[in-house]
């Protein structure tokens, strides 16, 4: 069995397990969860998907943090809860071969659309190895629907101010315009708070909810004049089984 599998496994069984909640919970409420996230790369940014390259994207995940109680559902009326949440999205280690991308006659360097080299001149060779990691602190609103036997399934949306962390080290294969073989170059992801956004979907009983939810963490800048080192991934999806007190 897979670890996707069984995660879903403990996942449906928690939910179907998990009591109704009959005590009126309070104005607000402490929640946690663990599970998985799967990022989004770009091909070109620290790897070729063209070339050697080992750059996984599925990781651990987590998220606490506090829930506010604004309104209980009505019959086909929402009700309304929010979220204040710290998460972490999860750790990156990558390894890839990369040389230029291609310049603006495209009559070398690395064509994404073929995943190959312009005229098979791909330039100077580099290893790059890079490591990273991205947090992040979301508010959402969410309706939510009663769909009776202490089951409800909700819709989330917000925004996330996003904090990703990333350092690659790149070492000459060959001698080349970025020096003789051997030569390193270190690059560095500035931290700093930048907004995204956060929105998802869940389905609970009781104080046992499944999120799903997706962080829009847009790479900026790319290669810019003060920041020259973009992060290697832009958000993606987190799944998490939450519990809620």
């Amino acid at each position: 069995m897979s670890c996707i599998q069984s995660t879903a496994l403990a996942a449906a069984i928690a939910l179907a397990c998990a009591p109704s909640a009959h005590a009126e919970p309070s104005w607000f409420q402490f929640e946690a969860g663990l599970g998985m996230s799967t990022a989004i790369k770009t091909d070109g940014l620290w790897y070729w998907a063209g070339a050697d390259h080992s750059t996984p994207v599925n990781s651990p995940a987590g998220r606490a943090g506090i829930q506010f109680n604004i309104s209980d559902p009505d019959h086909l009326n929402p009700g309304v809860r929010m979220h204040l949440t710290y998460n972490y999205f999860g750790h990156y280690n990558w390894h890839a071969n990369a040389g230029f991308d291609s310049n603006a006659t495209k009559t070398f360097g690395y064509n994404r659309k073929t995943q190959s080299c312009f005229n098979n001149d791909c330039g100077q060779y580099r290893w790059f190895d890079s490591v990273g990691n991205m947090q992040f602190v979301a508010l959402t609103v969410e309706p939510f629907w009663n769909l009776g036997g202490g089951w409800n399934a909700g819709i989330e949306l917000g925004p996330a101010f996003y904090f990703p962390n990333w350092n690659t080290t790149a070492t000459a294969q060959t001698n080349g315009v970025f020096g003789p073989a051997g030569t390193v170059q270190n690059f560095h992801h500035t931290v700093r708070l930048e907004l995204g956004a956060l929105g998802g979907v869940s389905i609970g009983k009781g104080p046992v909810t499944l999120r799903v939810e997706y962080l829009y963490a847009p790479v900026k800048p790319i290669f810019g004049e003060n920041d020259p080192t973009p992060a290697g991934i832009r958000g993606g999806v987190m799944t998490t089984l939450n519990y809620t007190w």
